[in-house]
């Protein structure tokens, strides 16, 4: 059976100072006395003397700083080494993103009401002229990606 963990023993952390350990000690200490424990039936003052031996021995070796130093050289040893980390797998590269030229390129809009959506370079000439006379201040016709005729969505014959 491997050697108690001291520091869990006093419920104190491995970098404690020696105050904190004399502290943790007496409230160790004042919990398991089997004294405390003597109005129990034998098996209460037998696990409260076994407590006590683990607080009293836990506070030899912490208190004093060569065998505090040897215990936790001890406990470094027995850690297990980390495991090894599995070799990542190198996610797969999401797909590059698209212009909004490339994503539509190749498109045909034919059906209702689509197809007063013209995609370049199949805007015809006279509604891209139109367009750019209209809205196009400062625009060039070889920025234009996509014409949406404005009458798409219902003109006022339509009643829309």
């Amino acid at each position: 059976m491997s050697e108690e963990n001291h520091y869990e023993v006093l419920g104190v952390r491995p970098k404690a100072p020696l105050w904190e350990i004399d502290l943790a000690y007496k409230g160790r200490r004042c919990q398991y006395h089997p004294d405390r424990y003597a109005a129990g039936d034998a098996s209460s003052v037998a696990w409260a003397t076994a407590k006590m031996q683990a607080v009293n021995k836990a506070y030899a070796v912490l208190k004093d700083p060569d065998q505090r130093q040897r215990f936790d050289r001890l406990q470094a040893a027995a850690r297990p080494s980390p495991e090894p980390e599995a070799p990542q797998t190198k996610a797969p590269e999401p797909p590059p993103l698209l212009s909004l030229r490339q994503a539509l390129e190749g498109l045909e809009f034919s059906n209702e009401p689509f197809e007063r959506v013209f995609v370049a370079p199949d805007i015809p000439k006279k509604k891209l002229q139109a367009a750019l006379d209209s809205y196009g201040e400062r625009l060039r016709a070889q920025d234009v990606v996509v014409l949406i005729d404005d009458t798409v969505f219902g003109g006022a014959r339509e009643g829309g």
